[in-house]
């Protein structure tokens, strides 16, 4: 199987778009169906510098209210058994832009059109500011830029950057060499970009049907790994729609693909969770959601969990690690919690107002879970009785 890589024609673009440019099964040993001589690519013309950006003017829509959820943080894991909370539901009736919200950045919702809303910090349930992006039909990703660069909002016509007081959009017809972008992450802050059929980082882009050797073949999700300066080498983990996972190393070139003869548990990847790593650790942890159970790569194997282990469903539609080995995931049929060593599932029985679940965060205040039309679940965790 040939890994093969397709390079963009160099296109001069504006500099504030240089700028702007987020009890387990037996475990399997990982035998990836390739792995290539690796190749070196060519540096970028030159590395993008985030130009300074003015800091707005407060708003009443952005003031910090007190949240009225339950908080309770700790470093150490609580144990499954003793996962206790309180759910809420936050709809379009508390202030909520829709009742089918998209999880599309850190704390940004969307709505399938171009207006998308975010939280406030703290995060209030009833304080939801929107914002209108002045570009195409829907908004899919947001992502911000250190050190302060700005947002970028990724549509299906191109991006546009807001640094707080207005918007610079770029689309084809003003050279902007991408256009129908699904999600965003970044290295550093150059940002990493999911097309409908390949991933784009710096002047290289990657073809997944090329890659993957199906011409149906599509990235789902994609997610960063080792991102410098923590110790690693950053690898590009991207979801396919059925073909299990690439990485790439986009500084030398090679890539390596898993699938569920690797281990994985299903080879359609709803979500992928690869920013629980501590800094300047010399492993890779790894978590994705699939159509059949969870998946875990701790580094050198592929370890499965299914509704054996304890999920709800295998139908898992989200997954969110905060550190290692503490996982929580969204499914069809409630959410999990893993504590490093079990799995609990909360469905209606533990008072989970809705299970129909289509994604899953960390935040202020508890676990954020999306549904598909009964607006945001949280799970706010109650200190464990001692």
């Amino acid at each position: 199987m040939m890994h093969t890589k397709s390079r963009l024609v160099p296109v001069v673009l504006a500099a504030l778009v240089l700028a702007a440019c987020g009890g387990p099964e037996p475990a399997h040993t990982v035998s990836p169906t390739q792995t290539p001589t690796p190749q070196p690519i060519e540096p970028a013309t030159a590395t993008p510098t985030l130009p300074p950006t003015a800091t707005p003017e407060p708003t009443e829509a952005d003031s910090v209210v007190t949240p009225t959820l339950l908080r309770y943080v700790t470093s150490t894991p609580i144990p499954a058994s003793q996962m206790r909370g309180e759910w809420r539901r936050i709809t379009t009736a508390d202030g909520l832009c829709t009742d089918w919200p998209v999880f599309i950045g850190v704390w940004y919702i969307g709505t399938g059109t171009t207006t998308v809303c975010y939280s406030t910090k703290p995060v209030d349930e009833t304080t939801w500011p929107t914002r209108t992006v002045p570009l195409g039909t829907r908004v899919t990703a947001v992502d911000k830029f250190p050190p302060g660069g700005g947002e970028m909002y990724a549509t299906d016509a191109g991006v546009c950057w807001y640094n707080g007081y207005g918007w610079e959009c770029q689309t084809l017809v003003e050279g902007y060499p991408y256009e129908d972008i699904r999600r965003i992450d970044h290295i550093v802050a150059d940002p990493v970009l999911m097309l409908a059929d390949a991933v784009a980082y710096h002047k290289e882009v990657y073809s997944i049907p090329e890659i993957v050797g199906i011409g149906d073949a599509r990235p789902t999700w994609i997610a960063v790994s080792g991102e410098m300066p923590y110790g690693l080498v950053p690898e590009i983990w991207v979801g396919t729609s059925g073909y299990g996972i690439v990485v790439i190393q986009p500084d030398t070139g090679a890539m390596v693909r898993h699938t569920a003869s690797e281990g994985l548990p299903g080879n359609l990847i709803r979500d992928i969770s690869a920013e629980s790593c501590p800094k300047y650790c010399d492993f890779r942890d790894v978590w994705v959601a699939t159509d059949n159970g969870v998946g875990h790569w701790d580094g050198q194997r592929w370890i499965a969990y299914t509704t054996a282990d304890g999920l709800p469903s295998n139908d898992v539609r989200g997954v969110a690690s905060s550190q290692k080995d503490t996982v929580w995931a969204a499914t069809g049929n409630g959410a999990a919690y893993f504590d490093g060593q079990s799995w609990r599932s909360f469905t209606h029985a533990d008072g989970l107002p809705e299970g129909d679940l289509s994604g899953v965060k960390f935040g202020e205040g508890g676990i954020w879970f999306s549904t598909r039309g009964n607006g945001l679940l949280v799970f706010a965790i109650q200190a464990p009785t001692q």
